[in-house]
C-alpha cells in the first residue's frame, strides 16, 4: 500500500501528466500541438477541445415586476396631470364657449385657483413639503394659457397678498431650469412658493 500517491490526470492526446489537461494553456502548448499533428488532427481542433470546458452562463431574463413601482412613480403624476388637461379641454370642446374660456384664464381669480391646484397636487404627490419650484408652476401654467409677465406679476401680487411666500434658493448654481425661476435684481433667485393660507 502506497501513501500519498494520487491519480494525476493524463492528457488523451500528448499523454502529458497534469492537473488539468483541458487547460486552454496545456492545449496551446507546442507539445501539445506537435502531438495533434502527429494524430493526423488539424491545430483547429483546439477549438473543439475548449468548447466542453468554457462554463456557459445563463442569463435569467430581466425581472419587471421590479421596475413597475420606479416607473409608476416617475410617470403617474405627469399621466394624472395630462388627465386632467385632457377632460378640461374635452368639456371645453363640448360646451364650444372659447371666448368665455380666455377671459376665464386671464382673470386674476383663475390664476390663483389654477396655481393653487397644480401647487397642491406637486406638494402632495412629490413630497415637497411645502416648497414647490417657481420652473415646475411655470410649465403647468403656461400650458394653462398663461403668459410669462402674468404669471410673474400673479405671484408678486398673491405675495403682496400675504396669500404665498416667494422663497430664495440657497445656491443658485445648483438650481434645476433657473432660466424658468425669478431672477429679481435685489433678492436674487426666487425659485420656491410657499403657500400660507
Amino acid at each position: 500500500m502506497s501513501l500519498g500517491v494520487r491519480n494525476v490526470p493524463i492528457c488523451e492526446i500528448c499523454r502529458s501528466k497534469l492537473k488539468s489537461p483541458k487547460s486552454s494553456r496545456h492545449i496551446n502548448s507546442k507539445k501539445h500541438q506537435a502531438a495533434l499533428k502527429k494524430q493526423g488532427k488539424s491545430t483547429l481542433d483546439k477549438l473543439e477541445i475548449i468548447a466542453p470546458i468554457i462554463p456557459t452562463r445563463s442569463v435569467s431574463p430581466l425581472d419587471l415586476t421590479t421596475l413597475e413601482p420606479m416607473i409608476e412613480k416617475i410617470i403617474s403624476p405627469r399621466l394624472e396631470s395630462l388627465e386632467n388637461r385632457i377632460l378640461e379641454l374635452e368639456r371645453l370642446i363640448k360646451s364650444n364657449k372659447t371666448d368665455t374660456f380666455e377671459k376665464k384664464i386671464m382673470s386674476k381669480k383663475n390664476f390663483q385657483e389654477r396655481l393653487r391646484y397644480h401647487y397642491n397636487r406637486m406638494n402632495t404627490q412629490e413630497r415637497r413639503g411645502g416648497m414647490v419650484p417657481i420652473p415646475r408652476l411655470w410649465d403647468e401654467l403656461s400650458v394653462d394659457g398663461f403668459s410669462r409677465n402674468d404669471f410673474v406679476s400673479g405671484l408678486y401680487e398673491l405675495e403682496r397678498q400675504r396669500i404665498i411666500e416667494l422663497q430664495t434658493a440657497s445656491d443658485p448654481k445648483v438650481v434645476r431650469d433657473a432660466e424658468k425661476a425669478i431672477d429679481h435684481p435685489s433678492r436674487g433667485l426666487i425659485n420656491y412658493i410657499i403657500w400660507r393660507r
